[in-house]
């Protein structure tokens, strides 16, 4: 006789073993139900360390496609930024994973939003990239407390982080006058790459006759001569690029 799964989940509940539990989480992964957000809640609540770090990375699996369905109560957010901060990278790309899905149908609030932040800045390029995705993807609104990571995501090898990165920004910095200010802030514009300033320079400016006034607001700043001739630098080969263009 087969057994539906909340007869399995009683069998297994208190099992120790790693993988009779992670067929349960798998199975609910794969034919998510709302109600089935207990069995998750039993198992974050109640498996011994060892076990635990056996079993989360299908726990958090079964989280997000659970939370598709329906708004879930706040406690689980709070275990995802936990689990992030404590766990290897497979396990981080699945919490970015996991909130993707959450956004779906829930408000991801500040905590979140940092947390993606960070995310944005991994080495591991499916963590940054998901990152980069989910706030150019599903946020209308995206906060300047985490502009200093965009910044810093522009300056990636890979033109998929950029250009997600570039999508994001454009809903921080609305025009030339804030990109300018979003430089100075925090001397943000230390921490750009020639990648970087290339890519403000195709956002922001589709002439030369716009780019002409950054220009001498660059020339005119307090910028550490260094970085303002590397600034100044890329400005003169991309208005090269827009002449010949026109």
């Amino acid at each position: 006789m087969t057994m539906n799964l909340e007869e399995k989940f009683n069998r297994v509940k208190k099992s120790k073993n790693p993988e009779e539990i992670d067929d349960i989480l798998i199975e609910i992964g794969r034919n998510p139900q709302i109600n089935y957000l207990s069995f998750i809640e039993y198992f974050i609540e109640n498996c011994d360390p060892p076990l635990f770090h056996k079993i989360k990375l299908n726990l958090i699996y079964a989280l997000g496609e659970v939370g598709k369905l329906k708004k879930i109560p706040d406690k689980f957010t709070r275990f995802l930024i936990s689990e992030y901060n404590g766990s290897d990278r497979w396990v981080r790309d699945e919490v970015i994973k996991t909130f993707k899905k959450l956004s779906s149908n829930t408000v991801l609030d500040d905590n979140v939003i940092e947390l993606l932040g960070i995310a944005s800045n991994e080495e591991y390029q499916p963590i940054s990239i998901n990152a980069l995705n989910i706030l150019s993807k599903r946020m209308l609104r995206v906060p300047k407390t985490i502009l200093r990571n965009i910044f810093n995501a522009l300056n990636s090898s890979s033109s998929d982080s950029r250009e997600l990165a570039s999508e994001v920004l454009t809903k921080m910095v609305k025009n030339e006058e804030e990109l300018f200010e979003s430089l100075l802030q925090n001397d943000n514009y230390k921490i750009l790459n020639k990648n970087a300033i290339r890519s403000l320079l195709v956002i922001y400016f589709k002439s030369t006759f716009s780019i002409e006034s950054f220009r001498q607001k660059i020339i005119e700043s307090k910028i550490e001569s260094l970085y303002k001739n590397t600034i100044l630098n890329e400005i003169k080969i991309y208005k090269s690029i827009l002449s010949k263009a026109s």
